[in-house]
């Protein structure tokens, strides 16, 4: 989504279906770790993110999660030289990851 002078905000939600999260006395805990970066044609990277996401939900907020997933937004500027902007999500606890490359182009859409 736009913001203006090549910023976009970059909206995600992540399944906790993928994540090892862990009953700790009434509340669901957890990490997400969340990576983005900026990739030209040749592979040089610009522009890293890195993100990690506390989760301790209530058990009312994991049951609505469980079919909305837990919302993440990251505001970023796209790099002029940039082709491709690299997503990827990885379970602290497990290592499980996912993983999204998205072009550009698509973000002037």
């Amino acid at each position: 989504m736009p913001t203006g002078d090549g910023r976009y905000t970059v909206n995600l939600s992540i399944s906790l279906s993928g994540l090892n999260l862990q009953l700790d006395g009434d509340n669901w805990s957890g990490e997400v770790d969340v990576f983005l970066v900026q990739r030209d044609q040749q592979g040089h990277e610009f522009n890293h993110v890195n993100d990690t996401i506390q989760m301790r939900l209530k058990p009312s907020t994991y049951q609505q999660m469980l079919t909305t997933g837990a919302l993440y937004h990251h505001e970023i500027t796209v790099n002029p030289k940039a082709s491709v902007l690299r997503v990827v999500a990885r379970d602290a606890q497990s290592g499980d990851l996912g993983s999204l490359t998205i072009p550009i182009k698509q973000f002037a859409e």
